[in-house]
């Protein structure tokens, strides 16, 4: 007898998790009865050698969450309600991208809309899908949170996969489907078979279902039958396909899939046009109004002037940004050698930095055009092509052309432009309004539009002139010519205190935006105590003097965070990125580090009434 191979070796049955997989795969199994890529995918699995079958163990876990990502994709886009912010991430990517999504993609979206539906207690068309259990996406230890990682250290070339993993997360695998089992026929996919006249499964059977009717069917449609209600297509975003002869159409370590003379196929998110994208989106009117505001985003059609119009300040206030409104002046109007004049304006949160933005065609005089442009984190005006889109799409309203050009052909417009201005000799002047935001990359894009600008700062011409506003403590701004400081209004702004919470990534969100940093647990616990403890006291406070404080709070509260948290180092690195939230100085003749505290009394009254529950 052949000697096993050593994977074999170290595995006890005392120590092997028992796999609970059924593993019948005749005709009977009940395998098959799940959809076709789910039931080809799992039988694929059970039929391989267990030990030679952790690839088929992560494609099955792929087909599984792909296919039931777009069914929940189906659930939304049909729904008759909607939340702007998902329609948001969905814009990003669906319409936006330009490959087909990652698995983690597909978990995360997949999550995303299993808990919006499960918060609104709205009623789903597809059952089956309220079964499969995403769990708390910060929890590491759900089953699914354990075969992404089993799937990201498989994939990305570690194939010395023991046999105890391969029977571990195949029982995880299982614990996810079987609870989906009973309820694959409560509303099951169908189509119209014209070769055998009948309507047919999409399951792995493909059974023939003469029994079944559908109203005006189109060959090959996907539908999914529902109990007492209409058939619901789920064209785009599901296809069956006749297999060719010869042809393979599936992947590679899916051989079951050639012996089947039909293919289920989703949307091909990379090889689809625009206008194909944009129909996914066409089948729910309530979405409709943000599609259109998102198109005209794209065009280079920004509504900033809805914004600049909700901006109030009281009188006494504006009043008393009048002497630095002319600081201001003066520094813009200089000439920069032989390159753009930038002046950098720093405000924390409610200080006034979007007013100044608001009225500066009132108080900047002496500029021939203006252009106010303004970030959001995560959104399209981080792109510095659709900075340049807008800029070109304000000189040139009509040109619908601009729409569809390239990056290229656009700065091929802008540098055309800038020559202009230099021989018009036009006076410009372009206003950036929250530009901490502007040093990470838009989405797929390389290029942030700090690192745009800061390119263009040695090519354009020396008759145009930057402002840019921005909250101290995020990132210091492509080279600037002056900078400028607002004046702390001490105001209470929770709203904004939890929004930038949640956009640096220390509040643990149940679905952080893909711009969120991502910080792990301990992290996030950490920066959330350092908080607490510099709102407690009234003085400013090194990493060294927070050391003892810190220590004190883990001894009362010793699950809190590992010991090794307590090095200054570690401190310290975590009080820089906690500067948003904070002013720091230093004493040079006594401390060799700076001191930090919150940078308003309001600040310090709400971080002590939210943290003091979590810290007490």
């Amino acid at each position: 007898m052949d000697k096993p191979p050593p994977l074999f070796n170290s595995i006890s049955e005392e120590t092997t998790p028992r796999c609970a997989f059924p593993q019948d795969t005749s005709e009977t199994s009940i395998h098959w009865n799940a959809p076709a890529p789910i039931a080809y995918s799992v039988v694929e699995m059970l039929r391989e050698p267990t030990f030679n079958s952790a690839d088929e163990l992560v494609y099955a876990l792929e087909s599984c969450l792909r296919h039931l990502g777009w069914l929940w994709l189906v659930e939304y886009l049909t729904h008759t309600e909607h939340d702007p912010d998902v329609d948001r991430i969905l814009f990003r990517f669906l319409l936006e991208g330009k490959r087909e999504l990652s698995v983690g993609t597909w978990a995360y979206l997949g999550s995303l809309l299993s808990h919006l539906f499960h918060k609104n207690k709205w009623t789903l068309k597809f059952p089956s899908l309220a079964e499969f259990s995403y769990g708390d996406p910060a929890d590491e230890q759900s089953p699914l949170s354990q075969l992404l990682r089993y799937r990201n250290h498989f994939a990305h070339g570690s194939f010395d996969t023991q046999l105890s993993e391969i029977l571990l997360h195949r029982s995880l695998y299982w614990s996810l489907l079987e609870p989906m089992q009973a309820l694959w026929k409560q509303s099951p996919l169908v189509f119209w078979d014209p070769e055998a006249s009948s309507v047919r499964e999409a399951n792995g059977h493909w059974s023939l279902r003469p029994d079944l009717a559908l109203p005006e069917p189109k060959p090959y449609e996907l539908y999914a039958l529902r109990q007492e209600q209409e058939p619901l297509s789920l064209a785009p975003m599901f296809q069956v396909r006749r297999t060719k002869t010869n042809e393979t159409q599936h992947h590679i370590y899916s051989h079951i899939h050639e012996l089947s003379p039909w293919h289920l196929r989703t949307f091909d998110l990379r090889k689809s046009s625009t206008s194909a994208r944009l129909a996914l989106f066409q089948r729910n009117p309530s979405i409709q109004a943000h599609l259109t505001t998102h198109e005209q985003t794209l065009q280079g059609i920004l509504p900033f002037q809805n914004t600049w119009n909700k901006t109030t300040w009281p009188k006494a206030q504006r009043e008393a940004l009048q002497p630095l409104q002319r600081m201001l002046l003066h520094d813009l109007l200089k000439r920069a050698n032989k390159r753009p004049n930038v002046v950098c304006v720093e405000g924390y949160p409610g200080s006034g930095k979007t007013h100044l933005l608001a009225t500066v065609e009132e108080w900047a005089v002496g500029f021939d055009s203006i252009f106010r442009y303004r970030l959001t984190p995560g959104h399209l005006t981080q792109s510095p092509t659709t900075f340049l889109r807008y800029v070109l799409r304000k000189l040139n309203p009509e040109d619908e052309e601009l729409a569809h050009l390239s990056h290229k052909k656009l700065e091929d417009l802008w540098h055309q432009t800038l020559e202009q201005w230099e021989q018009q000799e036009q006076r410009v002047l372009f206003a950036l309004d929250q530009f901490q935001f502007a040093h990470q990359p838009y989405q797929d894009e390389t290029l942030s539009l700090n690192d745009w600008l800061s390119q263009q700062r040695g090519q354009a011409t020396a008759r145009l002139s930057v402002l840019l506003t921005l909250r101290p403590g995020y990132h210091d701004p492509f080279g600037y010519d002056a900078l400028r400081s607002l004046p702390i209004v001490d105001t209470p702004l929770p709203d904004t205190f939890v929004t930038m919470m949640e956009e640096l990534g220390w509040l643990e969100q149940a679905f952080p935006t893909p711009e969120t940093p991502s910080r792990h647990p301990e992290e996030r616990r950490l920066g959330r105590a350092l908080l607490y403890l510099l709102a407690k006291t009234e003085n400013s406070m090194t990493s060294m003097e927070l050391r003892q404080p810190l220590k004190q709070l883990l001894d009362r509260l010793p699950q809190l965070l590992p010991a090794y948290m307590l090095l200054t180092p570690r401190i310290s690195h975590t009080l820089r990125e906690l500067r948003p939230f904070l002013r720091w100085s230093r004493e040079e003749t006594t401390s060799i580090h700076d001191a930090y505290t919150p940078f308003s009394v309001s600040l310090r009254q709400w971080l002590l009434q939210t943290l003091q529950g979590e810290f007490q």
